[in-house]
């Protein structure tokens, strides 16, 4: 309770609702309303915990002749003094004070501004199980209660139309012998393994190009350095979506290599150089695509041309080319595939498939070319390789050629 310094005045330090058994409020000087009082008292079974609007100017006139002789001065110098000393009065026992507060319930039911019954029970607020009353929940809410974070809308980005990535791996193997009675030859040898993708996809369209280079050097004691792999190919495949997985698609691959490939028993004789073959392939079909690591292409209707441009090095009839020409068209069906599968975290499996059918050959000239590679990784830049390698064209040999390689790589992706 806060006290005015105006003298005999008192406010109270909340005056919008306080309880009979927190603050004594004082009579009022008319007693008009008794009757009105004891009516109402007779229809209502009132308690001390009734809700009050405290007044302005509290005034206290104490009721019976016992009390005002024996407890309160008789100067009554101000009403603020009178109600101050009742209430601060260690004499007055708790029954009188009581008595003086249900004197002015009688007295001033104006006062009275709610009902305790009429008052609406809170709400069973349960927390972990317990039954809260309302202060408690109340405490209980605002020590745990966080009010969420405001939802903030995400802005829309639009998604990159191209995409860029590649990878590079670097293959050693090397042999060493010195005073070795059993004999053997020194060699070593590298390999590098450079792939390079831009895809580009917006709405129905999706655009992806592929570079493969491959080039392998190989040196040993007896014999003079040689190149044992170089493959160049440059792959292009537009396509639209027909349906939820299908593509109506086109295709363009073209695939030769950068240095002369030479006979391993003869090294002056040239077997292979640039564009000597080259192969070129364009197809038109249907193209099956499961997810970003599982796409099928399937083409009836394929025209693949062989080139042997170089005829001085380069016998031309050795791919099957008329003599006298430099080039062979052929037209036939081809599957195109490229899957990859991740086993394990340590272990990725990728397979490229290019098979392509002459069905307008009197001969039916078949091409099939398959490589698979094994990936184990060992950490993040270091990973070992087994790769190996199907070819079987039947414009060049009648027999399958195979070749396999297993090396410890060195891989950095892009």
């Amino acid at each position: 309770m806060q006290w005015d310094t105006l003298p005999g005045t008192v406010s109270l330090m909340s005056r919008q609702q306080t309880t009979l058994q927190n603050f004594m409020l004082l009579k009022s000087s008319s007693h008009d309303t008794k009757t009105n009082w004891q009516t109402y008292a007779n229809e209502h079974n009132h308690s001390y915990s009734l809700k009050f609007q405290a007044p302005h100017y509290p005034v206290i006139e104490p009721n019976g002749k016992y009390l005002q002789e024996n407890y309160l001065p008789q100067n009554n110098p101000t009403r603020l003094y009178n109600y101050q000393n009742t209430q601060e009065n260690q004499n007055l026992s708790r029954s009188i004070i009581e008595k003086i507060n249900d004197s002015l319930m009688v007295y001033n039911p104006s006062l009275v501004r709610w009902d305790w019954k009429k008052i609406p029970a809170p709400h069973r607020i349960v927390l972990d199980g317990v039954l809260l009353d309302k202060k408690a929940a109340q405490e209980a809410f605002r020590v745990t209660y966080v009010e969420p974070p405001r939802k903030v809308a995400k802005p829309r980005l639009e998604k990159k139309r191209w995409n860029y990535g590649g990878s590079e791996a670097l293959q050693l193997s090397e042999a060493f012998f010195d005073n070795w009675v059993k004999g053997g030859e020194n060699s070593i040898s590298v390999l590098s393994d450079l792939r390079v993708n831009a895809n580009y996809k917006h709405n129905k369209i999706e655009w992806d190009n592929k570079l493969l280079h491959k080039l392998g050097i190989i040196s040993q004691q007896e014999q003079r350095t040689r190149i044992n792999d170089d493959v160049i190919q440059m792959t292009s495949k537009l396509g639209v979506n027909a349906s939820k997985k299908w593509y109506y698609s086109a295709l363009l691959d073209f695939k030769t290599q950068f240095f002369y490939g030479r006979d391993a028993k003869d090294y002056s004789k040239i077997l292979s150089g640039f564009m000597s073959p080259g192969y070129q392939t364009f197809a038109i079909g249907m193209d099956y695509k499961r997810s970003k690591d599982f796409t099928v292409l399937i083409s009836p209707l394929t025209s693949k041309v062989t080139y042997v441009l170089d005829t001085v090095n380069v016998d031309p009839g050795r791919y099957n080319i008329p003599e006298g020409q430099r080039s062979d068209a052929k037209t036939g069906l081809s599957v195109t595939s490229a899957i990859t599968a991740k086993v394990s975290h340590e272990l990725t499996i990728t397979s490229n498939l290019d098979y392509f059918y002459s069905y307008l050959d009197d001969e039916g000239k078949s091409q099939l070319e398959w490589e698979v590679i094994l990936n184990m990784r060992i950490n993040k830049y270091l990973s070992a390789r087994l790769i190996p390698h199907i070819r079987y064209y039947q414009n060049e040999s009648e027999n399958v050629q195979f070749k396999q390689n297993l090396t410890i790589a060195f891989n950095y992706t892009f």
